[in-house]
């Protein structure tokens, strides 16, 4: 298939003549361009159309009614030195033609002698001629820009490597006023022998080899007893026909990473003096994490929580037995309205101070964030936000198991929204019959603490008086016995179905009776942590 032919605006100045009609169908028949031309034959009108629009080539004339030859081409120019100016010459114009040359016309004809194919071409050889230099010109100001800018030293030098050009920054480091002044000399000329020998050999090497020196660190000393450490790279220096002609280099000052390695060092033995301090005063540690452990414990509610709504009372009970150290087990009660309140249940990865630290930091961020609620989806989730980033300079992971359950006593509903938790129990007191609230998998989210931006889904279920919501965490569903048998959720529901008619603190409590004679344990190796909400009976 045909590739489709460029268009091409021209502006046509040129007196009304045989050879300008013949200009015109050359144009009309090229099969290479297809050309919108617009004709005048006043330079006036043309540097009015200059004004006007924008033209991909000038074709003008340099004898014009209004204009003598040596004048046209340079008014045009000087207005617009961008636009691309074809010169149509008589053949008695061509001094003019090629003086207009020498000040940035790009090409001429003589228009009665140029063929079809030569008139296309050079219409094609001025705009490209013009868009070259243009790249041309940009390429020179980039370099330039990067010469006099860039902190870091440039230089080019020649096979004996002496310098051809540096930046600006090398030569004020150097002491010299102009870049110039270094042409010719060499690393001689400014740094002690053992400097100046080593880069002139490593230079040497690579106009015998071609091959670059990478990331060489080194240590300058100048003329003048001055030291500072570098990093350098140098490459060939090739021609444009790939002759190694000499080499040239970056260097960047790292004077100050090296006084800061020399600090690490200093600092990193000071830590070894340290840790074995602190060996000897794990005994102290051990009795603040106790202090810590009752701390925690005062963080956490202890007692049955009732909020009135419009609807009917909402009602949490809570029971919590920490394991023998700080634990990472958290829960909150949450006024919402007069008719919404929730639950926020999280379990963090791990035990210890650890643990305790991030359960702190969650306890901070629910109630900062509480004002969310309203909508569960968006409180997890600006929860885990904020825990990625406390957590994003960390190299070790910290995962947040979570849930929040929000009551509605109005429209007798909840709302659930899951972050990698044990899903909750419902209990049918009356019955005495337990069911898993399944949450569908596409609204089931990931832990907390480990991918930024998750919108947290929520789920909703029918919740009516006379049952209970059972929310847990993983201590309850795995403690297990010496035969590493697991309490289980199968082992949580049977329980909870025993002692359904309990009042229900009774009833939790009775769980945890039935975990101990299970697992044959009074205390367990994570902590264990029950809440039940339920609207009054």
């Amino acid at each position: 298939m045909a590739s489709k032919k460029p268009r091409i605006k021209a502006l046509f100045i040129h007196q009304e003549n045989d050879d300008s009609k013949r200009i015109c169908s050359i144009l009309r028949a090229s099969v290479r361009a297809a050309f919108d031309v617009k004709r005048v034959t006043l330079l006036k009108d043309g540097m009015e159309a200059l004004k006007e629009e924008q033209w991909d080539i000038v074709l003008s004339n340099l004898s014009l009614e209004d204009s003598l030859p040596q004048k046209t081409f340079n008014k045009i120019h000087h207005t617009y030195p961008d636009v691309p100016i074809l010169l149509l010459i008589d053949a008695e114009d061509e001094d003019h033609a090629i003086e207009a040359m020498k000040h940035g016309a790009q090409e001429y004809v003589i228009t009665h002698l140029v063929t079809p194919r030569a008139m296309v071409r050079a219409i094609f050889y001025t705009i490209e001629k013009i868009a070259n230099e243009r790249a041309l010109e940009l390429e020179r100001q980039l370099l330039h820009n990067l010469m006099e800018n860039i902190p870091d030293h440039i230089y080019f030098k020649d096979r004996q490597s002496r310098f051809i050009r540096i930046n600006r920054a090398l030569a004020e480091a150097q002491g010299m006023k102009n870049p110039c002044e270094a042409i010719g000399k060499t690393d001689f000329d400014f740094f002690d022998v053992t400097h100046a020998q080593t880069a002139f050999d490593d230079e040497q090497k690579i106009i015998q080899e071609g091959i670059p020196v990478c990331n060489k660190i080194e240590n300058e000393v100048t003329l003048g007893q001055k030291s500072c450490w570098v990093l350098t790279n140098k490459m060939p220096l090739l021609d444009d026909k790939g002759n190694i002609t000499g080499t040239f280099g970056i260097s960047h000052d790292i004077t100050r990473i090296k006084e800061i390695e020399e600090v690490v060092k200093r600092d990193r033995e000071r830590l070894r003096v340290l840790t074995d301090q602190l060996q000897e005063r794990n005994d102290q540690l051990e009795e603040d994490l106790r202090t810590a452990r009752e701390i925690q414990q005062a963080f956490i509610p202890n007692a049955p929580m009732t909020i009135k709504s419009e609807g009917m009372p909402i009602s949490f009970y809570p029971f919590y037995k920490p394991a023998t150290t700080v634990g990472g087990d958290f829960f909150s009660f949450i006024p919402i309205d007069n008719h919404r309140a929730g639950l926020f249940l999280c379990d963090v990865m791990g035990h210890g101070l650890r643990a305790a630290l991030v359960t702190g930091i969650v306890r901070g961020l629910v109630e900062k964030l509480s004002k969310l609620a309203a909508s569960p989806s968006k409180f997890l989730s600006e929860i885990n936000r904020a825990l990625r980033s406390v957590f994003s300079s960390q190299e070790e992971s910290t995962l947040v198991s979570a849930i929040f359950i929000q009551i509605d006593s109005r429209d007798e509903s909840i709302q659930i929204c899951h972050a990698g938790h044990p899903e909750p129990i419902l209990l049918d007191h009356t019955n005495k019959q337990t069911s898993i609230f399944r949450i569908p998998n596409q609204d089931k989210g990931p832990v907390m603490g480990i991918l930024d931006d998750i919108d947290y889904p929520t789920s909703t279920f029918p919740f009516v008086p006379g049952y209970s919501v059972v929310a847990y965490t993983d201590g309850v569903i795995e403690a297990s016995n010496t035969e590493n048998k697991e309490f289980g959720k199968e082992g949580l529901m049977n329980s909870l179905s025993r002692a359904s008619d309990l009042p229900t603190y009774e009833m939790l409590n009775s769980v945890v009776s039935d975990m101990n004679d299970m697992t044959g344990k009074i205390d367990f190796d994570d902590d264990v942590c029950l809440v039940a909400i339920e609207f009054e009976h």
